[in-house]
């Protein structure tokens, strides 16, 4: 799906999708840097998944250049979006896919298979959240790798909790706990959970007292992955 997001008047708007015969919905906001992508100039493309993490971005020009189709296939397994529930299994599995709830599913699935083991469509869902959570574990280990302490403890606590009862769900918990004794998380999570605070200020419209936690941010934790984060925040809103 492509969104359009823009903080332009509304009659230029609607004179720039009628002039390109854009298809797309735009949305128009007060400030385009409201989820906090990091925005330096315009125009820029963004590719998210469905849990929000940023897969790309860059100019819409060099998206064919620097994401080739064999990548985005790679990239498309780690989105959380459920697999397609087969057929004959809607009504074991439907009440689940419909509230998003991986566990469930899956512990459902695999009961399932226990008592009919040659079900293959069925096999294949099971194994299809295996493998979303494996590549969703590799995302959170890419930011624990470098040093993204807060990204990393909160992908992984939500994994565990996400996925309880698939493989690897009690790797995720395992990992979550490493990083809250890790030393040199200490203060990348402690910036990462007054950020959490400023994000919710900013939400709610409050950007001044949203402004005045990122500066603190950034001035006490400028040497951790936060830090750096709301530097560049700030750079963006200077006056």
């Amino acid at each position: 799906m492509v969104v359009g997001v823009t903080n332009e008047s509304k009659g230029l708007v609607e004179r720039t999708v009628e002039k390109n015969r854009m298809e797309f919905p735009v949305a128009m906001v007060k400030t385009p840097e409201e989820a906090n992508f990091g925005i330096r100039g315009f125009p820029s493309s963004y590719l998210l998944d469905v849990d929000g993490t940023i897969l790309w971005k860059g100019h819409p020009a060099s998206f064919e250049k620097e994401y080739p189709s064999s990548r985005l296939a790679n990239d498309l397994k780690r989105t959380s979006t459920f697999p397609p529930v087969p057929e004959k299994s809607k009504s074991l599995l439907s009440k689940y896919a419909d509230s998003g709830n991986f566990s469930g599913a899956y512990v459902a699935a695999t009961r399932e298979l226990k008592r009919r083991p040659e079900n293959e469509p069925l096999q294949e869902f099971a194994n299809s959240i295996e493998e979303m959570l494996k590549s969703r574990l590799e995302l959170a280990q890419a930011a624990r790798d470098r040093g993204d302490y807060g990204q990393s403890m909160e992908m992984y606590s939500s994994l565990a909790k996400k996925f309880a009862g698939v493989p690897g769900a009690k790797d995720a918990d395992t990992a979550a706990g490493e990083i809250s004794k890790d030393k040199e998380a200490k203060d990348d999570l402690a910036a990462a959970k007054k950020w959490r605070t400023a994000m919710v200020s900013w939400r709610k419209g409050d950007f001044d007292k949203a402004l005045k936690s990122v500066k603190s941010i950034a001035k006490k934790y400028g040497d951790t992955a936060t830090g750096q984060r709301a530097e560049e925040m700030l750079s963006r809103h200077a006056d």
